[in-house]
């Protein structure tokens, strides 16, 4: 269920921004983000900071044992949930597939708990039935835009929503799934995903960059293809909710991750069929002006912009404080998500901050800088945000471990003492996490293909939509944008 989104206190009737007062100060602002964010990437040194108390080998065999006995539980608990699915409906089938769904939650909790050794009072601002009501009405609804949607694009535009609810968390707002969040996370596996595929000439980018980019202005198109419709439907999710002219500062920053977009097309040397034919000593090779300042400054623009949009569509407006710490938070983002795809980027010729310097050695020196950069950059959260709750540590704890987990996934392209100093601050050893990656990969899949169709985090037949803190809104066929058909 998508809800109208609340106008914020600070523009109600009474406070409300004119249409030029944002718009005179974005660019400079965003540019000043930029530079921010990459002068404090390179002044970060090359040695690895405090990450906490390190787990004892004695903790870590306990977390092992119990993500063991865990997961055997989760099993036989989603076989329930999907049997209470398919049943008839009726009281008694919401009856049962209520527990069935409580219970699947209270062992994914405990999972967390004791496996991944989060403490209670972070799970209280992530595990909440806001959190999970949310996902399920974000999975619902892209399964409505797009059926065919696969599991991987579904979880890519999730992760998106879910930086929204910590963000609707970290600025008190409610948490629950607006148009505007849900059409802006859809952009993702829509747009991105396309315009990162080797196998699209780069005339076809240009073209759809050129259009896109056209309709981000607000200019009123005819989409001229498949992607087009579906483009233009969510840009039209995020105008429902916000009105250009009285959110001028929300589309400047749709159009600066979109010129982002376009400017690391620049960095990618092969386009179209021919790609896949290329030798990959051929595919690979840069182009001479791809130097590492420019693709420093190209992550913290892309990855800052997309965390500020986020941070508009939950507020309606920042100020400045706010605004430069969702940027900082979205360029660490960026550099994780670079970090977990270093290898992949490296086979497609994509140049990144970590793809670029594998020519050059081991990644130890970038992933300790990456460290101290989500550090500084974290702590420009204002006093009155996540300082007085449990969220800062949230944020970093998880943030610390994506880089540490993204790090042993490319083990071949570290020191083997470094790799062992890491693996000091996870709870369950890299050892482990290789002997059970399909146990965890089918209970995800299997998640996957229950998020959206079996009320999995509201637990009840005919998703009791309802919940306090605004009134639902039914989602009509043309407000969630169903999957166009091809244009004659």
């Amino acid at each position: 269920m998508l809800y109208t989104h609340p106008l914020p206190p600070q523009t109600s009737a009474a406070n409300r921004p004119s249409a030029d007062a944002p718009s005179r100060h974005f660019a400079k602002d965003l540019a000043s983000f930029e530079q921010h964010t990459t002068a404090r990437w390179h002044e970060q040194p090359e040695t690895l900071p405090s990450l906490g108390t390190p787990f004892t080998r004695h903790q870590q065999r306990r977390a092992e044992r119990a993500a063991d006995r865990l997961l055997d539980e989760i099993e036989p608990a989603l076989r329930r949930l999907t049997t209470t699915s398919e049943a008839p409906r009726g009281d008694e089938h919401r009856d049962r597939h209520g527990e069935a769904s409580h219970e699947l939650r209270a062992l994914l909790r405990r999972f967390a708990e004791e496996a991944l050794a989060m403490p209670a009072r972070e799970l209280d601002l992530i595990a909440g039935d806001d959190f999970f009501a949310c996902t399920d009405d974000f999975a619902h609804v892209a399964r409505q835009f797009d059926p065919t949607l696969s599991g991987p694009d579904l979880f890519q535009a999730l992760r998106n929503v879910w930086i929204a609810n910590v963000l609707q968390r970290t600025f008190a707002f409610p948490v629950q799934l607006s148009s505007s969040i849900a059409g802006y996370s859809l952009l993702y596996p829509v747009t991105d995903n396309w315009l990162d595929d080797p196998t699209v000439s780069g005339t076809e980018k240009a073209h759809f960059g050129d259009r896109f980019g056209e309709r981000l202005t607000g200019t009123d198109l005819e989409p001229s293809s498949v992607l087009e419709r579906q483009a233009y439907r969510l840009v039209a999710m995020i105008e429902q909710d916000f009105p250009r002219a009285r959110y001028p500062a929300l589309y400047q920053c749709l159009l600066a991750i979109h010129r982002g977009q376009m400017r690391s097309l620049t960095m990618q040397p092969c386009h179209g069929p021919a790609a896949k034919r290329r030798p990959r000593s051929e595919a690979t090779v840069r182009p001479p002006s791809v130097t590492e300042t420019s693709v420093v400054a190209a992550s913290m623009a892309k990855g800052g912009a997309s965390v500020l949009t986020d941070g508009y569509l939950v507020t309606g407006t920042l100020d400045r404080t706010d605004a430069r710490f969702c940027f900082g938070y979205g360029a660490v983002l960026q550099l994780i998500d670079d970090l977990q795809d270093v290898e992949e980027d490296r086979v497609a010729g994509h140049v990144t901050l970590f793809s670029q310097h594998l020519e050059r050695g081991p990644l130890d020196g970038l992933i300790c800088k990456l460290f101290r950069f989500l550090d500084v950059s974290l702590a420009d959260l204002p006093a009155n945000r996540g300082r007085q709750q449990p969220l800062l540590s949230l944020m970093r704890s998880q943030c610390r471990r994506m880089i540490i987990y993204a790090a042993v996934q490319h083990r071949d392209h570290l020191r083997p003492g470094f790799l062992r100093q890491l693996e000091a601050f996870v709870p369950l050893r890299f050892t482990y996490g290789r002997r059970n990656r399909r146990r965890f990969l089918r209970r995800a899949l299997k998640m996957g293909r229950l998020m959206g169709n079996v009320g999995f985090a509201t637990g009840g037949a005919g998703r009791p939509w309802a919940r306090a803190g605004g009134q639902p809104k039914t989602a009509s066929r043309d407000a969630i944008g169903w999957r166009a058909a091809k244009p004659s």
